[in-house]
């Protein structure tokens, strides 16, 4: 009876301090290990060495969170949650700051909002010691810097605003268990990596559910699977390209729809040209054009050839005629008569 009264003592006391914490004037109360503030941050006195949990409650709108005025080495905070609040900035290696060195297992932020990105400064020093990574809410998570947390065993996104997830995500994250990925706005997967993740033995869970997607080949993988397996794991996918099936319900797909098959452009028939009749024997046009240089050339030689015999020939003639007269003058001459009457 005793051990009764002393549990629901306990249960009222501490529905009343969160009651407190969500109604009450900014402030931070400590319940056993839970620090639980409203309204701001931890001051550096309040996080002893006995606290193990932070819950940081409504924040103001645009919240910056900047990293605590000192640092205690004997700092051991396993897990911080952030409820309910527009955080507008967040400082380099803020949360490995406030637990205390590789201290934090688990680190969410539900009911978030605001330009605040989990990326690789905001994640400093968390890689080695985070095992839990979950966010709900509208805040930017750099899938590049989520990689990197070599210890994640868990990793739940819900309305996210997430990055693409990189090439070989899965395989950099062994100890990855759980991995949710709710109403997000990833439209790109890799899903042959996903189902064979989801199906090996150390996987615990797998859930994809109310996203928009690319319904193209990469997503057959996914209708060839045994549906009772899968059907809460991987549910309300819809269509948003290509334009043709754009806001149908994948599960409705079939393959051919999914990844039609491509047809070769068939070109038109063109007639061919009217060829002039050298080519049409088969003469190269070029050959005959060097045939028909020849040809003028040796035409012209020929008649130089001839004109030249045609006028040695002349001079001969001329000659022969000029070596006639005169002999017929020197029979003719007083010599040569003489020479007749002796």
């Amino acid at each position: 009876m005793d051990f009764r009264i002393s549990q629901q003592f306990r249960l009222f006391f501490f529905m009343l301090l969160l009651f407190c914490c969500v109604y009450g004037q900014p402030a931070c109360r400590l319940y056993k290990q839970i620090l639980m503030c409203q309204g701001q941050l931890p001051k550096p006195y309040e996080l002893t060495e006995d606290v193990a949990k932070v819950i940081i409650h409504r924040l103001p709108d645009d919240a910056w969170l900047s990293n605590p005025e000192e640092d205690f080495p004997d700092r051991n905070i396993e897990q911080i949650e952030i409820r309910s609040s527009k955080i507008g900035r967040i400082e380099e290696g803020f949360f490995n700051r406030l637990s205390g060195p590789n201290s934090l297992k688990k680190l969410a932020l539900q009911g978030v909002s605001g330009s605040a990105v989990l990326d690789a400064k905001t994640l400093d020093g968390l890689s080695s010691s985070l095992n839990e990574l979950r966010v709900v809410g509208k805040v930017g998570v750099d899938l590049d810097a989520v990689r990197n947390l070599s210890a994640l065993t868990e990793l739940e996104l819900h309305n996210a605003n997430t990055s693409p997830m990189p090439k070989g995500f899965l395989a950099s994250l062994p100890m990855l268990r759980v991995l949710e990925l709710v109403n997000s706005n990833l439209s790109t997967l890799p899903w042959s990596s996903l189902i064979q993740w989801a199906n090996e033995d150390r996987t615990r869970g797998l859930r994809i559910s109310n996203m928009v997607v690319d319904c193209d080949c990469g997503v057959l993988v996914l209708t060839e699977q045994d549906p009772t397996r899968f059907t809460n794991t991987i549910s309300q996918l819809t269509c948003g390209s290509p334009p043709e099936l754009k806001g149908r319900d994948l599960r409705e797909l079939t393959q051919a729809e999914l990844c039609p098959p491509i047809e070769s452009p068939v070109e038109p028939v063109r007639p061919s040209p009217q060829k002039p009749p050298n080519e049409v024997r088969g003469e190269d046009p070029e050959t005959l054009d060097v045939m028909k240089g020849i040809r003028t050339e040796v035409i012209i030689a020929g008649a130089v050839v001839g004109a030249l015999i045609f006028a040695f020939a002349v001079f001969i003639i001329g000659y022969k005629i000029h070596l006639s007269r005169k002999d017929k003058r020197v029979r003719n001459g007083p010599m040569h008569q003489s020479k007749r009457y002796w």
